[in-house]
């Protein structure tokens, strides 16, 4: 454990050097997570699901997902927990699972990010 930045993250951030794609790493991730809301990353690729989920839920709970990388399918999930409080009461919030269904559409039609709401 923790040698995950010099022996897997580093040579994938050089291999995709090697192909032409403008990336960064390892970044903190304390810090990558504001600089990507503000603008210096297009995208930030977090290596565990809940690192990236906290990041996101942090910056704006509604309407966000997590596209997870490496699988042959497209693979969205939304940033939430169990709701265990609020299951069965008809109240929960369906935007952050209408986001991740317009998200996973839209890429599946080969049209990119869709527009913010």
């Amino acid at each position: 454990m923790g040698n995950e930045d010099c022996e897997a993250i580093a040579p994938g951030v050089a291999r995709a050097w090697a192909e032409g794609i403008d990336v960064e790493g390892p970044v903190s991730p304390d810090a990558v997570f504001r600089q990507c809301v503000e603008g210096r990353y297009d995208i930030v690729l977090a290596i565990h699901h809940d690192q990236g989920h906290l990041a996101v839920k942090t910056w704006g709970f509604s309407g966000n997902c997590a596209i997870i990388l490496g699988p042959s399918y497209l693979h969205v999930t939304v940033a939430h927990g169990a709701a265990y409080d609020i299951a069965g009461k008809g109240i929960a919030d369906p935007v952050m699972m209408l986001s991740a269904m317009r998200t996973a559409a839209s890429l599946a039609a080969g049209r990119g990010f869709p527009e913010e709401r």
